[in-house]
This record gives structure tokens, sequence and C-alpha cells, in this order.
């Protein structure tokens, strides 16, 4: 991973005078390395939002430095909601502890000048979310508001919600019906962090995701980004309600057989898949074959989930099963 430092200062020449800046960001300037003829030269980005970016060739340059500037820097010369918005989520990035919540609280009731505004004040309170998530409460009904309208910040709200829903789950699953469908979304950071949500509220609340079983089963069959989440959330609805996952076992199915798949997954999915086919045998006397195969898996718990799934067959079609009662055996 690409190191960020909480800020820089560098010193450098500009046309014969010293100056030492404050900046966000540092880095090679690309368009340079594209063109032997010109010097290579520094992207510099200041740490304050109103100050525009600039170049500086490497010759100019004295010296370039980490630095942890105090958190009112980053604010300071402010003058629109969206600019604000920029600093914060850059504090919030390397600093979360050091944003003021009701701050965020704030700026999410101003009225941005820009969509990206609105988009990087929801990234701050997702930032921030990330390691104060229970601080993070008074945000949701701005948050709710911006997911019930589809804004251009709604990836953002999703993967906001994912964290405070994994502190405090009571807190995101009334909004089910809301995040439900995301499930569906084009946009595919959308559509992940939807899932992630309802795997979270499966955890807690199995009985407020049996409405989009067959969104999660298509996301599985998709192998949509983070699909394992949609796993984990049927693999939990089932263990209270393994009706509704009925018209998901195929897919469950054939994760808990793909051998190119995550043993955490396939155990998460061979689960869910045999508390379905304890109610309903029958699914399951196809693959009989490949169950037992299962039972010799290297995974404990998928071995066991496996083994488990080939006695329920057996109480309602032994003769599924009698074939291969010597290699169960043994």
């Amino acid at each position: 991973h690409e190191y960020r430092g909480p800020g820089y200062e560098l010193t450098y020449t500009e046309s014969g005078d010293t100056r030492t800046r404050l900046l966000w960001n540092a880095s090679v300037d690309a368009v340079r390395l594209e063109r032997p003829e010109d010097r290579p030269a520094m992207q510099c980005t200041p740490l304050t939002a109103g100050e525009s970016s600039f170049i500086v060739d490497f010759a100019d340059i004295d010296r370039l430095s980490v630095v942890e500037p105090p958190a009112e820097r980053y604010t300071a010369g402010v003058e629109t909601p969206s600019e604000e918005a920029t600093v914060l989520c850059r504090l919030a990035e390397v600093k979360p502890e050091a944003v003021s919540v009701s701050s965020l609280v704030a700026l999410l009731d101003r009225e941005f000048e820009s969509m990206f505004g609105e988009k990087r004040a929801v990234r701050a309170v997702r930032h921030v979310a990330a390691v104060r998530a229970e601080d993070c409460l008074p945000v949701v009904p701005a948050l709710i508001s911006r997911l019930t309208n589809d804004s251009t910040a709604t990836p953002e709200v999703l993967g906001t919600l994912k964290h405070i829903g994994t502190a405090e789950p009571k807190e995101i699953a009334p909004l089910a019906d809301d995040i439900e469908p995301y499930l569906d979304a084009t946009n595919v950071t959308a559509r992940r962090e939807a899932t992630r949500c309802f795997a979270t509220i499966a955890d807690a609340y199995p009985d407020d995701v049996i409405t989009a079983v067959p969104a999660l089963a298509k996301i599985i069959e998709d192998k949509a980004d983070r699909w394992e989440y949609a796993v984990r959330a049927l693999s939990r609805l089932a263990a209270e309600h393994p009706g509704p996952v009925k018209p998901a076992v195929d897919p469950l199915q054939a994760v808990a057989l793909d051998e190119s798949a995550a043993e955490t997954v396939r155990m998460e999915a061979s689960a869910g898949f045999g508390r379905v086919a304890k109610e309903s045998p029958k699914i399951a006397v196809d693959i009989v074959d490949d169950i037992v195969a299962l039972s010799e898996s290297e995974h404990y718990r998928l071995r066991n989930n496996a083994a488990a799934l080939v006695y329920d067959i057996a109480a309602t079609h032994t003769d599924a099963v009698e074939p291969y009662s010597e290699d169960i055996a043994a």
C-alpha cells in the first residue's frame, strides 16, 4: 500500500526566494515523466482547500518532509461548504479522532455548490465511522435522506452505514427496505456496499433480509464485487429461517462445491445450503457424490457440514446415500 502521511512540508526555491508550504499531497508529475525534454517535477496539492495545486522542479526542492499539522491548519481559510468538505475529508482520512461529529452534522445540513463536495462530506463521515462508529449515530438521519434520494454520494452513504451497522446493527436494520434496491445497482461500489450492509443486518436481524433473497442470490451468480458477503447473509438467514432461502440453493450449492473459492466462504455456503436441505433433503439428492467428496475436505468445518448433510439426506433418502456407505464409514 502507498504510504499516506498526515501532511508534508515543502521547502523550495522560487524566483530566487526560499518558500515553505504545507501540502496535503506531493507526487511525481506524471505528464513530465512522459516528456523527456521536460525536467522532472513534483505535483503539489496545498493542505488547505482554497489554494490551487502547483508544480515544482525537482532541482528547486530543498527539502520535503512528513509533518503532522494541527487540525485547525486543515480548515484555515475555508469559505464554502465544498471546501470545508474537502479539508474535513482530508483530516478524517489521517486523523479521524480529530474530527468533530457535530461539525459533520452541520456540514451535511448545508447546500453544496458541487456534487463532489457532498460526496467528500459523506466520505469524511465514513472515515470517522470506521474508527468511531458509535460517535457517528447523530449523522444517520442525514445519511438516510441521501440514501432515499439516490444522490451521487450514495455509495459513500452505504459504506458509512456498514461501519455504523457493524457497531450498532439496530441503527441500520430499519433501513433494509431502502438499501435493498442497491443490491441490483449498476454502480459497482453501491452494489458492493449494499451487499456488505445486508450481511451486517443478517448477523443480528435475519428477518429483515428475507425479501432480499433473490437479489443476494443474483449477486452470487454474477460473482459481483464482494459476493462473499451475500453468501454470509444467506447463511445467517438460513440458520433462522431456512425456508425463504430455498430459491437461493443453487448458487449456495455451486459455491460450496467450488474448489477455487476460499474455504471460509465455502463453509458459509455449505452451512446455508445444508440448513435448507435439512428442511427439504430432496434438493441435495442429485449431488450426494459431491457432498460425500466434501466430507473428505481438509477444512474441518466444511467437512463437518458435509457429513451432517449426508446424514440428513440418509434420514429420508437412504437409497441415495447407501452406495457411499463405505466411503462415509471410512
